[in-house]
């Protein structure tokens, strides 16, 4: 599996807002350029970042966000790294800290780009496709569902509750439709009452699926095609199995990093092993060379 430096897959255009940029121009940002974040910064340097997620879980929170600004959705540390990792050390902050995009800084500590699970996905080599090949050996089979009646209002709470970037809207188990947390950026744009509406009002409708033998390759071919970050995964009945996700792909991608890592360990602990056997033997060889010198002296001494 070849390592990639990030230099080479980060987005390096990207689009950043002062903390006192009022709320409504960030997301009006967002959703011009289809983007799932802002960075915040100062003087070139990040100071934070503003997700899809942040907006999700502050209308949980607050219903409203009206006169608010940047600087009132940022929270919590920071997380960044420096532009000479590679794309493994990346998945592995990624995961880490359980965030789908890592702000990279230059030797300044200067914005010097975003690397995102996209990124990552975008970038897998052909050897990864070749060895996890089908649909249901990493999709995420147990995924949260409505009905066409649901409210906004409730979706966008559970939504937030069980931190998902989507739901699943079902009917007779069969899927009719998907919102996501890009969605909900166009709803505010488009000044929405979440309170007044249900999730089959706004839904995506008809919702992309694949059958859940199809193999990971070709689900990885139709995000990049529509631009989507999910497919919901059927069986022969068109009857909801679970749910493909980019992150998904980079997570089974991590588990194959680990254990590359851990064959790498046990090549390099057999590799001393012979090699204090080889220094052991050595020793003992010397010692009776020694031994054999010493007792010739004697003798002769007689």
């Amino acid at each position: 599996m070849k390592n990639i430096s990030i230099k080479k897959i980060l987005t390096s255009k990207v689009i950043s807002v002062a903390p006192d940029t009022p709320l409504a121009d960030a997301i009006s940002l967002m959703e011009k350029n289809k983007i799932s974040c802002l960075v915040v910064a100062r003087n070139k340097k990040p100071v934070g970042i503003l997700t899809e997620r942040d907006l999700v879980v502050s209308l949980h929170l607050q219903t409203r966000l009206e006169g608010l600004s940047v600087k009132d959705l940022i929270t919590g540390r920071l997380i960044t790294a420096n532009i000479n990792i590679d794309i493994f050390e990346a998945m592995d902050i990624l995961k880490t800290h359980g965030i789908r995009h890592l702000i990279i800084t230059d030797s300044r500590g200067n914005l010097a780009g975003v690397i995102t699970q996209s990124d990552i996905r975008n970038n897998l080599g052909f050897e990864y496709f070749v060895e996890i090949r089908q649909i249901s050996k990493i999709m995420t089979k147990n995924i949260v569902t409505v009905e066409r009646g649901a409210s906004l209002k409730d979706v966008i709470s559970r939504m937030a509750d069980y931190a998902i970037s989507c739901i699943v809207v079902e009917e007779n188990r069969s899927p009719v439709g998907m919102l996501t947390e890009r969605d909900i950026v166009g709803l505010l744009i488009n000044g929405k009452d979440i309170t007044t509406y249900r999730i089959d009002e706004v839904m995506n409708a008809p919702v992309l699926t694949i059958h859940l033998d199809a193999p990971v390759h070709e689900a990885s071919r139709i995000m990049n095609q529509h631009n989507i970050r999910r497919l919901v995964v059927v069986d022969d009945n068109g009857r909801c199995s679970g749910l493909i996700t980019q992150s998904d792909i980079v997570r089974r991608f991590e588990k194959r990093y680990i254990e590359i890592l851990k064959d790498i360990i046990q090549e390099k602990e057999a590799a001393l092993q012979k090699t204090r056997k080889q220094l052991n033997d050595k020793i003992i060889l010397d010692n009776i060379l020694h031994s054999s010198i010493d007792m010739a002296i004697v003798a002769s001494d007689l």
